[in-house]
This record gives C-alpha cells, sequence and structure tokens, in this order.
C-alpha cells in the first residue's frame, strides 16, 4: 500500500473517534493512536489542525487538516488546504 493510500484511510475520521496518548501530548502537539497507526495534530490557537501520519522517528508524512469550527470535526486529506 503506497503513502496515498494509507493517507485516505484517514479521509472523514471523526477527531472523537482518535485515541489521545497524554503522556507524550503537549499544548498544541497531540498523539493520538487510530487503528495501529500513530498520528500527531500540531493545532494554532484558532481553528486548524494539520495531521501527520508518523512512520518512524525520524519520518512522518502531513495527511490532512482539520478545523475545529466544524461539528463534528473531521480529518480532510488534502495536500492544500485551500483545495
Amino acid at each position: 500500500m503506497n503513502c496515498e493510500d494509507k493517507k485516505l484511510k484517514f479521509n472523514d475520521v471523526e477527531v472523537d473517534s482518535l485515541n489521545n496518548i497524554k503522556e507524550i501530548s503537549q499544548y498544541n502537539y497531540n498523539y493520538y493512536t487510530y487503528k495501529n497507526h500513530i498520528l500527531l495534530g500540531i493545532s494554532d490557537d484558532d481553528n486548524e489542525t494539520e495531521w501527520f501520519l508518523i512512520h518512524n522517528t525520524t519520518r512522518f508524512d502531513l495527511i490532512g487538516y482539520s478545523y475545529t469550527s466544524e461539528s463534528p470535526e473531521k480529518i480532510i486529506v488534502s495536500e492544500s488546504r485551500h483545495t
């Protein structure tokens, strides 16, 4: 399975369905597990979170975005915020 196929697995995943790893998360940098994957959500103080799929300690890929103004908040898989 290539990286693009993996990214599509996360499209429309509700953020509330992710399991927060509180032991390593901190303000605006939150780690989550979802179906045997580790995700990193980096938030700004406004509305947006960037989502990264962590492969190992040196490799992670941007998979998409979510917006706290959306209800329910879902991951949108996109290479650009504006597509």
